[in-house]
């Protein structure tokens, strides 16, 4: 009576997203999971008692199986605590002592502290998530001739790399072991299967209720004991199915009649095997494939050969399937394409999606329509890969969608969304965008940002372009970089729990669609200029344009700040720093009753002072637009800021031109080009200075200042809309009192007796920005709530 022990606690982590919901003896080959087809050899070779060792998710194992499966009586042994697998054997083992114990019988699963340790025959070692059809009566045999401790089932294989190699003498017995060497260590190519013979002697030198393995404990014991461990060289079928290749390539040498084992159906004259009865329907089939019960292939679909069509999946009408396999109750949509993929229990591939070599779809996950899988890529279980999107890492976070430059530029998780690898690759789309020049890169201060950024760098030298770098600082202070230094090009890089990729162009304004769309496709499609070893770009260090920088400050306020008291407060402290120093060194002096609150990029200041109260940045902004407007000079604002800037403009015989935060052509160009050099309106830190200047030279006291605009104030609201806000703002236009302004701008601007408001699509659709402006904030708001009630009626989601 042969007695055997089953290793079956593999997590399979490298067969992961298809191990995430169960162990990887359970994976399914051809229909069946792979722990049957080794309880079927094991009955092959009259064992009639197993031991079946569990950890991962046991009850997926036991839950499979009866008590006896094909005349084996099973016991399953859950191990809750590590054991290695010399350990796990041995704590099995005890169960054969008692086969008359009716307790023992009833009990499905039993812990290792259930039982007190008794002796056992010698037994079988068997992994049961490896695919093999070895002679095992034959390996018993030699065991038993040649009176050894342990017997080992070893197997002659192409490369010897890959795994744990014995080296023999010329009787067979065991001299050394090596565990995935080079070639220069691999003086044998017989891999150990791990499957081992042990006789009693073995099993006692193995100590109980502790950690112990097979290859790193017991064997090198046995020899260092004196004792003999026999090799049995087996010319049959194994394969360690150890990743998604050898998953794939498994279940085609059982397709192929590789492997002497039973496939549960029944086989046609072209070597397809059918479940059930073939499908009803028009389509192709290249043999061999398999084809499970309750499987709907759609009209005019291709089922190339090698292909597995596990029970219930569906196959769309005209979709292509080659060398895949699509497990149980899986999708694949009209028009797909799965070219060696693995579509997990429960995934759908949407029409027209596109899976390749060895990609895998999690259980219960969805590749959206179009979307394209990457070879190699693996999505994890219900994940959601949106339609359209072209996925080149693997998508275990978050949630797979295009890369597009929404408002805030491109945003996502550091380290999760935002990732280095990722940055590399935009880095090669930029270099690649671009025919000549440099590309300017900044970032904030946190150690995210730098990472990402020099990963950024390293991608822009490897497309042959020039990288400047600036170091480490804020927005504000980078956009005047980009302008100093002429360049076209440039990306800032803000850190956090968050990341945020800005690009900016000319002057440091906001890029061109044109520009963005050039960076999108060649992400999307992986397209990138190649260099040979002399062709690589160079990187220069720029932090020292600091300097530069803090002296552009001081010509703000040619004559000083004298008798000034202010106060300046940030939450980033180095513009904090910068700032106040800055104004001391113009002759200002500290004092809180006047202070200026910079927001950390340094876009905006807010100005309170003790006697005067607020100033907001529209009116600070409104302020020094006046300056120039006395002066007989226009001034480029972005399209949203406020409307009243017009009216100012107006008074004097002057003009605002308004450019676009991401224009679709030029028609924006005479406004950036003037943009280019009012870098105050869009620098907090030259425009407070710039503010300070105007007070201190029109001998103004802080109260005059805050009153000298027109009353206006501003709110805003984003709102949800579905994925196409369009269809309302054209309702809006045609409905509203609509503002007629030249070109088509971001948005509509419409009017009523209680103000003017912006109606601005987010860059990615999906919802729009209300910017209300009118006499005081609660008009303004009062504005915005009615309009999203006016909104909400064209709202589809």
């Amino acid at each position: 009576m042969l007695q055997a022990v089953i290793m079956a606690g593999g997590i399979g982590s490298r067969l992961r997203p298809l191990t995430c919901d169960l162990p990887k003896p359970m994976a399914r080959l051809c229909g069946r999971p792979n722990i049957e087809y080794i309880l079927e050899l094991l009955k092959e070779h009259n064992v009639t008692n197993a031991a079946v060792t569990v950890q991962y998710l046991p009850q997926r194992i036991s839950e499979r199986f009866d008590n006896v499966y094909c005349g084996i009586n099973l016991t399953f042994v859950e191990e809750t605590e590590p054991l290695g697998t010399a350990g796990s054997v041995k704590n099995a083992s005890k169960y054969f002592a008692q086969p008359d114990n009716e307790e023992t019988k009833k009990q499905k699963f039993l812990k290792f502290s259930d039982k007190s340790e008794s002796e056992s025959a010698c037994c079988i070692v068997i992994s049961g998530d490896a695919m093999c059809d070895f002679d095992l009566t034959a390996a018993y045999k030699r065991h038993c001739k040649s009176g050894a401790a342990a017997t080992i089932i070893v197997k002659a294989v192409e490369d010897p790399r890959e795994y744990g190699l014995v080296d023999v003498d010329e009787s067979g017995n065991v001299r050394a072991f090596v565990e995935k060497p080079c070639f220069s260590q691999a003086v044998s190519n017989l891999a150990n299967t791990g499957i081992y013979i042990l006789s009693q002697q073995a099993l006692t030198l193995i100590p109980s209720h502790q950690q112990y393995d097979f290859a790193k404990d017991l064997f090198p014991k046995l020899l260092s004991n004196g004792l003999r461990i026999a090799t049995y060289e087996d010319k049959g079928y194994w394969c360690d199915i150890g990743d998604i290749e050898s998953y794939r390539r498994c279940q085609q040498d059982m397709l192929m009649g590789k492997v002497r084992c039973r496939i549960v159906g029944v086989q046609d004259a072209n070597g397809n095997i059918f479940k059930d009865s073939r499908p009803r329907g028009t389509y192709t089939i290249e043999p061999p494939v398999y084809i499970g019960s309750g499987v709907e292939i759609g009209e005019g679909a291709v089922i190339n050969g090698m292909s597995v069509i596990d029970d219930g999946s569906i196959v769309g009408a005209g979709a292509r399937v080659s060398g895949s396999v699509l497990l149980p109750d899986s999708y694949t949509g009209k028009g797909s394409t799965l070219s060696g993929a693995v579509i997990c229990a429960g995934a759908s591939a949407q029409q027209q999606a596109m899976l390749f070599e060895n990609a895998v779809l999690g259980a219960g996950a969805v590749a959206g329509a179009n979307s394209v899988i990457r070879q190699g890529v693996r999505v994890w279980a219900n994940k959601h890969v949106e339609a359209g999107v072209t996925l080149r890492d693997n998508l275990q976070y978050g949630a797979g969608k295009n890369l597009c430059f929404e408002d805030n530029g491109l945003c996502g998780e550091t380290g999760v969304e935002l990732t280095p690898e990722l940055a590399v690759r935009l880095g090669l789309a930029l270099g690649s965008s671009i025919k000549e020049g440099r590309v300017g890169v900044g970032c904030t201060t946190d150690r995210a940002a730098r990472v990402l950024t020099q990963a950024l760098i390293s991608g822009v030298l490897s497309a042959g372009c020039d990288a400047l770098d600036f170091g480490a600082g804020f927005e504000a202070m980078f956009r005047f970089n980009l302008a100093f230094c002429g360049l076209k090009l440039g990306v800032f890089i803000s850190g956090g729990e968050t990341a945020s990729l800005r690009l900016f162009t000319a002057g440091g304004l906001p890029a061109t669609r044109a520009q963005e769309r050039a960076i999108e496709g060649a992400l999307q499609r992986g397209e990138y200029k190649r260099c040979n070893s002399s062709g690589f770009g160079e990187v220069s260090n720029l932090t020292g344009m600091r300097v530069l920088y803090e002296n552009e400050l001081i010509k703000y306020a040619p004559r000083g700040l004298f008798e000034l008291g202010v106060a300046v407060k940030c939450a980033n402290k180095d513009i904090e720093t910068m700032l106040r120093q800055t104004l001391y060194r113009l002759g200002a002096h500290h004092d809180d009753a006047f202070t200026l609150q910079i927001s950390p990029d340094g876009d905006t200041v807010s100005i309170t002072h003790a006697g005067s109260g607020y100033l907001s940045h529209n009116k600070a902004l409104a302020i020094c637009c006046v300056t120039e407007f006395e002066q007989g000079c226009d001034v480029a604002l972005p399209f949203d800021a406020p409307r009243i800037m017009d009216e100012l403009a107006i008074r004097h015989g002057a003009e605002v031109k308004r450019y676009l935060s991401c224009p679709a052509d030029n028609s924006d160009s005479n406004a950036r080009e003037l943009a280019c050099v009012q870098l105050w309106s869009r620098d907090a830190l030259m425009l407070s200075i710039k503010l300070l200047d105007y007070l201190i030279n029109e001998g103004m006291t802080p109260i005059q200042l805050f009153t000298m605009l027109p009353e206006f104030d501003t709110a805003s609201v984003m709102i949800k809309t579905g994925k196409n806000p369009a269809g309302i703002l054209r309702e809006l236009a045609k409905n509203g009192n609509r503002v007629e302004e030249q070109g088509i701008g971001e948005g509509v601007v419409l009017r009523d007796d209680r103000g003017v408001i912006l109606v601005r699509p987010l860059k990615r659709g999906g919802g729009v920005k209300l910017v209300a402006e009118a006499f005081n904030s609660e008009t303004a708001m009062e504005l915005c709530e009615s309009y999203e009630k006016l909104i909400k009626p064209f709202i589809s989601y």
